[in-house]
């Protein structure tokens, strides 16, 4: 079973990286702004460093969930690919979520072609390889 785990090791750190002079340029405006007081330019500056600033967190956030899910992603294809585990119940209280995250996460890596010729039998609550179905 082959798997994309380089695919997947940093992909976070790029928005991660690039929010980081987003939020400096939203707190460079805030600085800019606080003392002029609310005069219109000091209010312009104060809305630049709001949406600015407020993006570039957005994006920091996101980068963080990102990091996460690759976390995860690679604990999956620890367990499915190199340890050959095949209980969903099993994978879910290996990696430390529930059992419908778990569900969700791989059918999402199976979709994105993490996994190939593998599908989630959900009787079963286990992972079949398309060989054996047929």
């Amino acid at each position: 079973m082959s798997t994309g785990k380089k695919a997947i090791t940093w992909t976070w750190i790029i928005p991660a990286i690039l929010s980081l002079p987003i939020i400096l340029y939203g707190l460079m405006s805030l600085t800019i702004a606080l003392p002029m007081g609310a005069f219109s330019e000091g209010l312009d500056f104060l809305t630049v460093a709001v949406v600015v600033g407020g993006g570039g967190i957005a994006l920091f956030v996101a980068a963080l969930q990102m990091r996460a899910t690759r976390r995860r992603y690679i604990k999956y294809i620890d367990l499915v690919a190199n340890q050959g585990k095949t209980g969903i119940d099993e994978i879910a209280k290996a990696v430390g979520v529930p059992y419908d995250q778990a569900t969700a996460d791989l059918k999402k890596m199976i979709a994105q072609k993490y996994f190939h010729s593998i599908r989630i039998d959900t009787e079963k609550g286990a992972i079949v390889s398309i060989s054996q179905i047929e």
